[in-house]
């Protein structure tokens, strides 16, 4: 009865092991799977990026000519960038400028093409204006440098007996390509595009701004805010016609100036301060390096995909001679000595994959626009940097907390799980020990285990009986006793 009693607690204890392995596995294998689409992929080291930068109508538009043209796909960035394999890319890009893919959300003279039943002077109105913004969109992005544009005009209603009369505005909102700036004469013509192309759109009213809020337009052409009315412009134009008979009347009275004051005019020769003489130099310096950096920029830009290279150029001049007339004064002109060394940065995304032949076409290409000269001192600069915005991590709501932390509990649950299987394979399948029973001699059945004194006695005697009878059986008998 003492054995079962010894055995029952053993077998307790592994079913309970057991049960607690299996349900630590099952519970294991559960949070694998919820969060199976945090643990990052491997992969993606053959793919490359077509476009960047998409707003959610454009991707979904591009995706779905991708899937038309059974390409693989994939989003990053938070679905603004779209890659697919290297081999791939060149027919992607051919496939969606057929469908003039990505089209930047923009509608140009095509929402014409289908007549709605019903539609009022007011819906017309509003298709004609954005009509025109979508065309003047496309046309400023055609522009050298800008990489995206967009444009939004107000035309005021018409109404009858106004006195005074709103005047036509646009604003227009650019994307530069990295490293470029505009000239004054671009976004001089980017007014004028625009003025030229709304009717009663005065230059004055248009303002172009850049995508960090920089209104380029406010040196260029005098910007006007308040509406004008009728008596103003009676007002202006009687100035006008007044500036224009006192111009008249001034040209009439140097007619008849004596001709040697005229001359003496001519021949005089602006003397220019140590200030003038810095600014100019300073000027000249940044045209120069900003006209290399766009050659480069542009050249750069057939190998690259967009958005994923930028280029500066650093020209570093001797000193300056400063050229002198006849009478002994200085000039306008200052002339510098031959360039001293030029560095070129070219900065590559590192989502681009540098190959031996990519890098040899960057570096002819710089060599060629910047007239590189080794012995001179100049420096081609090729790196690779992140250009994708680092976004800060989102904080939980404080109604919902995320009890699981972050992704590294992901890889604890891994090792949880697998320490508990490791351990319930060990328990089920490690040796049995065996257990030591403790020897108890049993009794035989039908003989008394303690004989009485009498019985005793007579053994004694039967003994002695046989050894006196048969001494050698007894000593036989003893010997084999011993022996065993």
């Amino acid at each position: 009865m003492a054995e079962p009693a010894q055995g029952k607690p053993i077998l307790s204890n592994r079913l309970l092991i057991t049960i607690v392995s299996s349900v630590v596995i099952a519970i294991s294998i559960f949070f694998l799977w919820s969060f199976r689409g945090c643990i990052p992929s491997v992969g993606g080291q053959n793919y490359t990026t077509i476009y960047s930068n998409l707003d959610l109508k454009d991707a979904a538009n591009v995706i779905t000519r991708l899937k038309e043209l059974k390409v693989s796909y994939q989003l990053r960035d938070n679905g603004t960038s779209v890659v697919v394999p290297k081999d791939k890319a060149d027919e992607a890009r051919l496939g969606l400028a057929i469908k003039n893919l990505p089209a930047g959300g923009l509608v140009g003279w095509e929402i014409f093409n289908e007549t709605r039943m019903g539609a009022t002077d007011f819906d017309r109105r509003i298709q004609l204006i954005r009509a025109i913004s979508g065309e003047l969109s496309r046309n400023i992005r055609r522009i050298l440098g800008v990489e995206d544009a967009r444009v939004q005009i107000v035309i005021p209603e018409t109404r009858l007996f106004e006195v005074s009369k709103a005047p036509v505005t646009a604003a227009v909102l650019i994307k530069l390509s990295p490293g470029i700036n505009l000239k004054p004469e671009q976004i001089s013509g980017i007014i004028h595009l625009t003025a030229s192309s709304v009717e009663n759109l005065r230059p004055e009213n248009v303002t172009v701004v850049d995508e960090s809020g920089t209104i380029l337009s406010a040196n260029i052409i005098p910007q006007i805010s308040t509406p004008v009315s009728l008596p103003e412009i009676l007002k202006n134009e009687a100035q006008k016609t007044t500036a224009e008979q006192a111009a008249s009347e001034e040209v009439k009275v140097k007619e008849f100036m004596p001709a040697k004051i005229e001359e003496a005019k001519k021949e005089q020769i602006p003397v220019l301060t140590h200030e003038e003489k810095v600014l100019l130099r300073l000027k000249a310096k940044e045209e120069y390096e900003r006209q290399l950096t766009v050659k480069i920029q542009e050249l750069l830009n057939q190998y690259y995909p967009p958005s994923s290279v930028i280029t500066k150029v650093i020209v570093e001049y001797g000193s300056f001679i400063n050229t002198k007339s006849k009478n002994g004064k200085i000039e306008t002109g200052i002339l510098p000595q031959p360039i001293k060394n030029i560095k070129v940065f070219v900065l590559v995304d590192t989502r681009i994959s540098l190959t031996k032949s990519l890098k040899t076409y960057t570096y002819q290409s710089v060599s060629e626009v910047v007239n590189y000269n080794r012995s001179r001192g100049d420096r081609i600069i090729l790196k690779k940097v992140p250009f994708h915005y680092a976004m800060a991590a989102p904080l939980p709501p404080k109604t919902k907390p995320n009890p699981l932390g972050n992704l590294n509990i992901v890889y604890i649950i891994y090792i949880f799980a697998g320490i508990a299987l490791i351990g319930f394979i060990y328990l089920l399948f490690r040796p049995k020990k065996a257990v030591p029973v403790p020897f108890k001699p049993r009794p035989f059945e039908g003989v008394n285990a303690y004989p009485t004194e009498n019985e005793a006695a007579s053994a004694v005697d039967q003994i002695k009986k046989m050894a006196d009878e048969d001494p050698e059986k007894i000593a036989s008998l003893l010997r084999r006793w011993l022996s065993e």
